[in-house]
């Protein structure tokens, strides 16, 4: 009897467990499901749906692709280190595909798959930082060396704001500070520019509280650190640069290159020259207090509103009433809501900011690693005579940010100047589509700039937000991982700022409350770990 009881307990656990496992995967055997880990409005559909179909014909096998969507490295990094979860691809930054390399969780890609061919596809800049992060050279790939990331979508950290309401002679005037300071209500030429349209200066009259909770950050402690970095070395940038007309300077690349490349408290600033040491006091002491004080102080600003993620452009892109004005925003948010909403546009500060690349990689603990690996293929397929066709350019049409593929790059940028291009506006252009010279019709009168001289949204589409300049990208530096020890600094002093409440002089009004948001930096110390 106890045999029986034994085996019945044995069957029903089985069944629990079957039923728990069904809705993951269906019937679908594993080997016939492809799972991506992807940041959210980052793949065309189609692109998913249209590799099915190419994988079924070329091997005769059925392919599902299941994305499941995260957002922020550090949720993505966790969920693959912790719970071992065994997604194909995953698409982290590329500071931390060098983090996820150095915790053991990628594999090689398969060289006879991703060949020196597909390779020879990708703008090769992306292709340099993606391997240097990891340690690859072209002296070791020529030496049958691995590679372990390919470079998928990349953009820039900028301003994303209302230019509805906020002018854009004040974002340029006050680049990254007009995130840490109160928004003027009125005419002040103490404060620089005008701040606010005609139209702004008469809701102001109307409703005095017109002004409150306007500005977002991101909800991670990394991009928000940088801005604030790039905000109290303003001045010193801007000197370094020529007011923000030179980048080339030696000197400013390498003060840009130390806020990218370090954290506050510098515990590699040894690394760094000893003569930039000197003259901006790099020290490495814990200076972590100074920003601490910096975000404090900001969130007792009137016109802050709100930490986040995604939500901020969604509620930009909609106009709510409810919603802020400017904040801290990637290219890639700008590039999927400005043609959405040509009020909205998007400003990298003359001080510096980052230069992203986000790279596809086969996690370790893959299960399909070999359609993985076509999968990497199928992306970084083109051809040039019927350019539209491939992954790259559908990617760049839904998301709004350029590819790594540089043939497709090349002919999409061109495709966008004489109006052939087509950009997806939340995957839907009407029954016909739309030209984004028929999206940014002139006629509409859609300024961003006041007077004569203004920039249309076409314009700062194309030149600011999806291609930058070559004078953007020397403004620009790409972020590197700071190291476990730093990152729990961080993640103690973000979890308190995100606690904290103006006025009381605390963190959190309650004890439970503030365990609740020391909760996500707790689980950053137990494996010494930490955004985009």
């Amino acid at each position: 009897m106890k045999k029986i009881t034994k085996l019945v307990t044995m069957l029903a656990a089985a069944l629990i467990m079957g039923a728990f496992l069904l809705p993951a995967y269906g019937c679908t055997p594993r080997r016939e499901v492809l799972r991506i880990y992807n940041w959210g409005y980052y793949m065309n559909p189609d692109v998913m749906r249209s590799f099915e179909t190419w994988y079924q014909s070329r091997f005769g096998t059925r392919i599902r692709v299941r994305e499941t969507t995260f957002t922020s490295n550090e949720e993505m990094f966790r969920q693959i280190r912790d719970n071992r979860s065994d997604f194909d691809i995953a698409v982290p930054s590329d500071y931390m595909v060098s983090k996820m390399f150095a915790a053991d969780l990628l594999q090689p890609l398969d060289r006879d798959i991703i060949t020196d061919e597909v390779l020879g596809r990708i703008y090769q800049p992306l292709l340099n930082n993606t391997n240097s992060v990891t340690g690859t050279t072209s002296e070791s790939l020529a030496a049958g060396g691995n590679i372990y990331a390919l470079p998928y979508l990349w953009g820039t950290m900028g301003i994303m704001f209302d230019s509805s309401i906020i002018r854009y002679e004040y974002i340029d005037f006050w680049g990254w500070e007009a995130l840490f300071r109160e928004i003027p209500a009125e005419r002040n030429p103490a404060v620089g520019p005008p701040a606010l349209t005609e139209a702004g200066f008469a809701a102001v009259a109307a409703n005095s509280n017109f002004l409150n909770d306007r500005i977002y950050m991101k909800n991670s402690f990394r991009d928000s650190m940088v801005a604030a970095q790039l905000y109290a070395r303003r001045n010193q940038l801007l000197e370094l640069s020529d007011g923000g007309n030179d980048w080339s300077g030696d000197d400013y690349q390498a003060l840009l290159r130390q806020i990218f490349h370090y954290a506050p408290n510098h515990e590699n600033a040894a690394d760094i020259d000893p003569e930039i040491r000197a003259r901006y006091n790099i020290t490495t002491q814990n200076n972590i207090g100074v920003y601490d004080t910096i975000f404090r102080r900001q969130r007792a600003l009137d016109s802050f509103f709100k930490y986040e993620v995604d939500v901020g452009m969604i509620e930009m892109m909609d106009g709510l009433d409810n919603r802020g004005f400017m904040g801290i925003f990637w290219s890639c948010d700008a590039g999927y809501v400005v043609p959405f909403n040509p009020d909205l546009a998007y400003h990298i500060p003359r001080e510096g900011s980052n230069l992203y690349v986000d790279a596809m990689v086969i996690p370790v603990h893959a299960r399909n690693p070999e359609a993985a690996n076509w999968f990497l293929y199928y992306l970084n397929m083109f051809d040039a005579d019927n350019p539209e066709n491939s992954a790259a350019w559908r990617n760049m049409s839904y998301v709004g940010a350029p590819a790594g593929v540089a043939g497709a790059m090349d002919a999409f940028r061109d495709g966008l100047e004489d109006g052939t291009a087509r950009l997806m506006v939340f995957g839907y252009m009407g029954d016909e589509g739309m030209t984004l010279d028929e999206l940014f019709s002139d006629d509409d009168g859609l300024l961003i700039v006041g007077g004569s001289d203004g920039l249309t949204v076409k314009d700062m589409f194309i030149g600011s937000i999806m291609f930058p300049d070559q004078g953007v990208v020397n403004r620009t530096e790409y972020m590197r991982d700071w190291g476990a020890a730093v990152e729990v600094d961080l993640a103690l002093m973000w979890a308190d700022i995100l606690a904290y409440q103006p006025g009381t002089g605390c963190g959190s009004g309650s004890i439970a409350a503030g365990l609740l948001m020391l909760l996500p930096a707790a689980l950053f110390v137990g494996v010494m770990k930490r955004r985009r």
